[in-house]
């Protein structure tokens, strides 16, 4: 009929060890798209395969990609592209899928860490890399030689030039004790550095370390440490977020973002590094005041009865006010099923979307990007 609006849909079967998807969403499925990497540091059970995918409110996969390997941070790019980062040992590296479906690779001049990867509008990426670093530990009961895992937040230009980094090199001083069994391993770690951020409010640098349970402002000009914001030796004291075991604030958290002036969103994995759980997993959001160094809970969502989350996680704060968080690798069983991989609340947190995979598969990350004439729409 006159005026009809036309829509073409291209059909095609998924591959036999393709994941089942288990979707459950609250009436209208929404316009944007989940992004994800089914994965485990184990091999996956027989017939079941790691994909890239794309899906949609329904659970439809409209887009995916097989990996061979251990695959972080899949996301939208602009200019209608995508990126992720591939976790190959001495062959890890990031990767930009063009519009036109050619893909290109991301190397810096150290080691690519696959804990971060995204395109800036300059046309550089932020990165993280890795490498061990021979030191003297004497000063926390180690040798005098010890090989020590540190990770660098980096800036890198297309051609694989160092812009700008900030490395943990040096910043170990915070610490007043280590385990004595951690030095019978040849490379320690005590950062482990898990997420990078840019403040658009002053151009400086967030940036994630879980091991300390660290997140630190970075000035961007000069490398300088600004502020450390929880665990010990935080900056800020929490305002009315204890926790269990008389602790207050998150431990061993992913994916810190900036989603306001002096407004920080985490992922709390609830999990300090004796294995201790100090709650349940959640998305916790975090105003800052500056002049009384305090930090106050302005956001927060628990998933009870989910523990711990010992491997990965993410939180993402979307401009119509939902929060799309990712649980990373837990497992648990909550209310007879087992934990969501993908949870999407609305403006007044309430569930209206949630996403399960298979058992022993999970996703480092996981985001949601909505689409316009141009692509995807990259806030």
């Amino acid at each position: 009929a006159d005026g009809a609006q036309t829509n073409t849909y291209t059909l095609t079967p998924l591959p036999t060890d393709f994941p089942e998807l288990d979707v459950w969403n609250a009436g209208e499925p929404g316009t944007g798209w989940y992004f994800l990497c089914n994965m485990d540091f184990n091999p996956l059970p027989p017939g079941e395969g790691s994909y890239l995918m794309i899906v949609d409110s329904l659970g439809i996969p409209r887009w995916i990609k097989r990996k061979e390997v251990l695959t972080f941070d899949f996301r939208a790019a602009r200019g209608d592209r995508t990126s992720w980062a591939d976790d190959n040992d001495d062959d890890s590296a990031g990767y930009v899928r063009e519009a036109d479906g050619e893909i290109t690779e991301w190397r810096g001049e150290r080691q690519v860490d696959p804990h971060e990867f995204r395109l800036l509008d300059n046309g550089n990426a932020l990165m993280v890399a890795r490498e061990a670093v021979p030191e003297d530990m004497t000063y926390l009961g180690g040798p005098a030689l010890q090989l020590m895992l540190h990770q660098a937040a980096q800036e890198i230009s297309p051609s694989g030039d160092t812009v700008f980094e900030w490395t943990t090199v040096g910043s170990l001083a915070d610490y007043d004790e280590v385990a004595p069994e951690l030095w019978q391993f040849p490379v320690v770690e005590l950062t482990h550095m898990n997420s990078v951020d840019i403040d658009p409010e002053d151009g400086n640098w967030l940036v994630s370390m879980r091991i300390p349970s660290h997140v630190r402002k970075i000035d961007r000009a000069t490398g300088a440490i600004l502020w450390t914001f929880g665990g010990l030796g935080s900056d800020f004291t929490f305002v009315d977020d204890e926790r269990q075991w008389g602790w207050h604030g998150f431990t061993g958290q992913h994916t810190a973002r900036m989603t306001g002036p002096g407004r920080i969103m985490v992922f709390d994995n609830a999990l300090l590094t004796d294995g201790t759980m100090s709650g349940d997993s959640r998305m916790v959001e975090y105003q800052l005041d500056l002049d009384l160094m305090t930090a106050t809970v302005t956001n927060e969502w628990e998933l009870v009865g989910s523990g711990a989350t010992a491997v990965a996680g993410s939180a993402q704060a979307l401009p119509n006010g939902h929060t799309v968080i990712g649980f990373g690798n837990n497992d648990a069983d909550v209310g007879g099923e087992r934990t969501p991989a993908i949870v999407e609340l609305d403006e007044n947190n309430e569930p209206i979307f949630e996403l399960r995979l298979p058992k022993q598969h999970w996703s480092y990350r996981v985001y949601r990007f909505e689409r316009d004439e141009n692509g995807w729409v990259v806030p």
